[in-house]
C-alpha cells in the first residue's frame, strides 16, 4: 500500500450519499493527492478501492461516476471484491495476491459512505465523535437525491481553501452579491476534537420570510439558520433551512498549492413528491448561487502568496474557528 498517502491512514473521509450508488456496480470517483479512488456498489455492499489494476497499472473506471463492468480495459481482468477471477486464462494465475486491488476501508454514517485507510484502527464513529456522528446521520436521513456535482481545482494549499470556508470575516468583500446578501448574525459553534457544527441566524427580513414560506414543501425542518458542520481535514457541509445541503471536499492535490475541490448538492426530501416543479426555479437558483460563492472563493484563495509552510497570521475575533484549526493541524 505504498501509493497511499500518509494522510489517508489516520482520518475517515466522506465519499457520497448512498443514494449515489443505488445501482449495482454503480460508481463514484475521487481524486485525492493524484491518487484516483472509487466507491463501487457490489451487490448491495459498498467497497472502495484504488482506481488501478495493480497488472499494468491502468485505471479501472473513468469519470467521477457511473457503472462499472468489474473489468479492466486494458487486458481484461475481472474482479469480485478487488480479488481477480479469471486469472488463470489470463496466464496470471501465480500473481493472484499481487494483483489484488488496493483496498479501503468503507463505513456508513447513516446514508453517507466514509473510507479510511484499511490500516486504521479507529472506526468512523470514534473518529466522528457520538454528537458528530448522529448529527451527520440525521443530515444523511434528510437527503433526497444528488442535484449537481462541480470541481475544479482551486490554485492555494489545502488549509487555505479550509480556512477560508470557516471564517465569515471575507464575506462583504469576497461575497457581496451573493452570500453577503443573507445578513449572518455570529456564529454560534459547537466544537469537539475532529469537528465544528456552526449555525449563523439570517437577517435579512425578507429572504428569512421567503425561506419560512418555503418550509411547508419539505418533509423535516432542519434549521431556521445558515448551518455549517466541517469534520477535519477536507470535508464541509453548508446548507440554508436545511432545504439543499452543498457536501463539499478539499482534498490536496500532488502539488501542495493546489486543491482539489469538489461540491456535490443535495436536495433535502419534500413532503409531497407531486409538489416539486413548484420549486424548480428555487432549486435552480440555489445552485446557481452556489457556483457564484465558490468561484469567488477560489478567485480570493488564488490571490493568497504561495509560501513554503501554510500562512499563519494573526486571528480576528470572528475568526476563531481557524485557531481551532489550527491547533487540530499540530495533534
Amino acid at each position: 500500500m505504498s501509493q497511499k498517502k500518509s494522510g489517508l491512514k489516520s482520518s475517515w473521509h466522506f465519499l457520497c450519499h448512498k443514494s449515489e450508488l443505488s445501482k449495482n456496480n454503480s460508481f463514484i470517483n475521487i481524486l485525492y493527492e493524484g491518487i484516483e479512488i472509487f466507491g463501487v456498489n457490489e451487490n448491495g455492499v459498498i467497497n472502495v478501492f484504488e482506481n488501478m489494476c495493480l497488472h499494468r497499472g491502468s485505471k479501472l473506471v473513468e469519470g467521477k461516476s457511473g457503472m462499472w463492468n468489474k473489468r479492466c480495459p486494458y487486458h481484461g481482468v475481472c474482479y469480485e471484491d478487488g480479488f481477480p477471477i479469471n486469472l488463470a486464462e489470463k496466464g496470471l494465475k501465480k500473481s493472484k495476491d499481487r494483483i489484488r486491488l488496493n483496498k479501503f476501508q468503507a463505513a456508513e454514517v447513516g446514508d453517507f459512505i466514509f473510507f479510511t485507510d484499511e490500516e486504521n484502527i479507529q472506526d468512523v464513529q470514534s473518529y466522528l465523535g457520538i454528537s458528530t456522528f448522529e448529527h451527520l446521520t440525521d443530515i444523511s436521513h434528510t437527503i433526497e437525491s444528488l442535484l449537481s456535482d462541480t470541481e475544479y481545482t482551486y490554485d492555494c494549499r489545502w488549509e487555505v481553501a479550509v480556512e477560508n470556508a470557516l471564517e465569515p470575516l471575507h464575506l462583504e468583500d469576497v461575497h457581496p452579491e451573493t452570500l453577503n446578501t443573507l445578513n449572518l448574525g455570529p456564529s454560534m459553534n459547537q466544537e469537539s476534537r475532529n469537528s465544528i457544527i456552526f449555525n449563523h441566524s439570517i437577517n435579512n427580513s425578507s429572504m428569512l420570510k421567503g425561506l419560512n414560506k418555503i418550509q411547508k414543501f419539505f418533509k423535516y425542518k432542519f434549521s431556521d439558520t445558515y448551518h455549517s458542520t466541517y469534520v477535519f481535514p477536507f470535508l464541509f457541509i453548508s446548507s440554508t433551512f436545511g432545504f439543499s445541503f452543498s457536501i463539499q471536499t478539499f482534498f490536496p492535490a500532488n502539488d501542495k498549492f493546489k486543491t482539489h475541490f469538489r461540491s456535490r448538492v443535495y436536495e433535502s426530501k419534500l413532503a409531497d413528491k407531486s409538489k416539486r416543479s413548484l420549486l424548480k426555479n428555487f432549486f435552480e437558483s440555489s445552485l446557481d448561487i452556489n457556483r457564484k460563492i465558490f468561484e469567488e472563493d477560489a478567485e480570493i484563495c488564488s490571490k493568497i502568496v504561495k509560501t513554503e509552510n501554510h500562512f499563519i497570521g494573526p486571528i480576528a475575533d470572528t475568526e476563531e474557528k481557524i485557531l481551532w484549526f489550527r491547533k487540530r493541524l499540530k495533534i
